[in-house]
């Protein structure tokens, strides 16, 4: 448990159905998946990010898919009778812990707390930050 979160989706694995690939068995109503109203149960996985996933077992699937939260990830899904790729977009989110459930302890990190209030006058524009020099490569 590095602290790495995921996107709120269950994969299930492969079948000889799913062409090698595994499928959507599960969506969490929170989770971003689902929020996205783009990926449906049943939809396979083919790619995450750059790694192709046809043939890939699902738990090293799910180590790609999950991230630091905040993180977004890329996921390309295809479904039956739906011409080209589904590629969505996701930003890793955090399931918010039960208070008082916080590994960090009583005291909390109070790095967290500059984060969550920003000073005076910052611009306050998560998830919009300029990309840095765009992607690698």
């Amino acid at each position: 448990g590095q602290g790495l979160v995921g996107v709120g989706m269950t994969l299930a694995n492969a079948t000889n159905e799913s062409e090698g690939c595994c499928w959507v068995q599960q969506m969490k109503p929170d989770g971003a998946v689902f929020r996205s109203k783009r990926v449906q149960y049943l939809d396979h996985l083919i790619r995450v990010d750059d790694f192709p996933c046809r043939g890939v077992s699902r738990e090293v699937i799910k180590h790609r898919v999950l991230g630091p939260p905040g993180s977004t990830v890329r996921l390309v899904f295809s479904r039956a009778g739906v011409q080209g790729d589904i590629a969505v977009e996701l930003t890793r989110s955090a399931k918010v812990p039960a208070p008082g459930a916080s590994p960090a302890g009583k005291q909390g990190d109070p790095r967290i707390v500059s984060l969550a209030r920003p000073a005076p006058g910052a611009n306050v524009a998560p998830h919009h930050s300029p990309a840095k020099g765009g992607p690698p490569g």
